[in-house]
């Protein structure tokens, strides 16, 4: 037999992997239905209970309604229960179902009707294999297993009725071969309205550069499992941000920067498993969380790993400054029980933390950087990188520091850490934009209101010019870390008087 033609016999026209690569999807399209089927065989077997009563038909057929009419009660609960906690069940309450009603339609049709053609039988033969997803090998299995049953219990039950036992048995074959034609024809159409949907709901939910999961998708999907999960399990938000990426695109340009988030995008992938979320959040940020995590170390191991590979990777990628990744990683169970938007926010300050202390580190979330976090934040923007990292060395004892070579840089942290920072130290000569502009920025904008704004300055004349757009102090070269100290406690306390 040629083999196109048993493939489509045996899975509709696919392979067998798609219905295991789709299994949650089609469990879930399943569900529905099978819900559906319970409830609806429930009201219709009360209905012929009540009239088989009503009409005064043999006792034993209403008590045969009456209890499939329990039957399936019960059953409807208990769809409702399971399938509410998992959808992975339908198959084995689809079958349970056809088990029953194809019972139901034989013995109607051959014990309670022998002088009669089993019409209801027949009917169901085609509509039932239909309403559930499946191989078509599983439906056709099925129902020649109903046939063969209906066939046997026809035999023996309408032995009396020779004719009435040819006729149903010719039907039997006929409908056999209608419900197949059926299958194959329907079940075809199930899979290419699948691969659409499947289709678009992967152009919606996936990053198209790196192949992960989007920011949206992202976020959804760590809230529902968060915030909606009744039985959480012990679970981590990893973050990770690319260190000194800028340097990539401005001096090897955005294909070399696209092909370092495309790698960082596999790398992720092979570190954590499929059942892990992983997705990019932000130009250079990624986010992942590690679900039913065994213990602290071997998150820790991944995080290391991934860090390995980046510097790895990207070691021959030659930039003024070196490519690595920082990592803030925080941690919950079922005790915590945090919600995604806290999560986010302390992996968020941590993987800050991380990049503060140096870049290419890993941070988890503790009580020491509880402390830490409520520190101040001062955001220092210098040109030159001797100056910049004195002043955070002078800083960082007192306050948590950001550091910026550039305006544009420091408007991106601006934007990126909003409602966090507390102060802005910065020479109004840097380069790309205008110290003047940042400060416009900050006194215009609501959210930067309380930002206290610091320069550093060599002569009056700049102090001057500052002191008319609203600069709260000025530190004037050369410095030392007790005036530096000094001044920005003072001017971010005048900002909260």
């Amino acid at each position: 037999m040629d083999k196109k033609l048993l493939n489509r016999i045996l899975y509709g026209n696919v392979d067998h992997s798609f219905y295991s690569m789709n299994r949650e999807t089609m469990d879930d399209l399943n569900y529905k239905t099978v819900k559906t089927a319970y409830a609806a065989t429930t009201g219709i077997t009360f209905l012929l209970a009540i009239m088989t009563f009503t009409y005064g038909f043999l006792d034993y057929l209403s008590g045969f309604y009456i209890a499939y009419t329990l039957f399936f009660a019960i059953m409807t609960g208990i769809t409702f229960y399971i399938l509410k906690k998992s959808h992975r069940c339908a198959r084995i309450l689809y079958y349970i179902y056809a088990i029953a009603i194809f019972g139901l339609v034989i013995v109607a049709g051959t014990v309670f009707s022998p002088e009669d053609l089993a019409v209801t039988f027949f009917v169901l033969l085609v509509i039932i294999p239909l309403i559930y997803i499946e191989p078509p090998i599983h439906s056709f299995a099925m129902i020649a297993i109903a046939c063969v049953a209906f066939g046997i219990t026809t035999f023996f039950v309408k032995a009396d009725y020779p004719q009435v036992v040819q006729y149903d048995i010719a039907n039997t074959v006929c409908c056999f071969v209608v419900s197949a034609v059926f299958i194959a024809y329907i079940r075809k159409m199930h899979i290419n309205h699948m691969k659409t949907t499947l289709i678009y709901q992967t152009l919606s939910q996936t990053d198209r550069l790196t192949g992960i999961f989007n920011k949206e998708y992202t976020e959804q999907m760590c809230r529902a499992y968060l915030d909606e999960k009744k039985e959480l399990q012990p679970s981590a938000l990893v973050m990770i941000d690319l260190d000194n990426f800028k340097a990539i695109n401005d001096t090897l340009g955005h294909r070399q920067g696209d092909y370092v988030l495309k790698e960082v995008g596999a790398i992720l992938k092979k570190t954590f498993p499929t059942g892990d979320l992983v997705g990019r959040i932000g130009g250079d940020e990624f986010l992942v969380l590690v679900k039913n995590i065994e213990n602290l170390d071997n998150i820790k191991q991944k995080a290391e790993l991934v860090s390995k590979k980046i510097n790895t990777v990207f070691s021959n990628i030659i930039t003024k400054e070196v490519i690595s990744c920082s990592i803030g990683i925080v941690c919950n169970n079922p005790q915590l029980s945090l919600n995604f938007d806290t999560m986010l926010s302390r992996a968020d300050q941590t993987m800050y933390l991380a990049k503060r202390n140096g870049k290419n580190q890993i941070s988890f979330f503790t009580e020491r950087f509880q402390a830490d976090s409520n520190r101040a934040t001062i955001l220092v923007v210098e040109e030159e990188e001797l100056s910049r990292a004195v002043l955070s060395n002078f800083l960082q004892t007192n306050f948590n520091v950001i550091q910026a070579e550039n305006a544009q840089i420091a408007v991106g942290y601006l934007h990126k850490y909003e409602g966090k920072v507390d102060a802005v130290i910065m020479d109004t000569s840097v380069p790309i934009i205008n110290g003047y502009d940042v400060f416009g920025e900050i006194k215009n904008k609501d959210t930067y209101k309380k930002i206290a704004v610091i320069q550093l300055t060599s002569n009056q004349k700049n102090e001057l010019q500052m002191m008319e757009i609203g600069v709260d102090s000025f530190i004037t070269k050369p410095y030392d870390a007790k005036t530096i100290n000094e001044r920005v406690s003072e001017a971010i306390e005048s900002k909260i008087r």
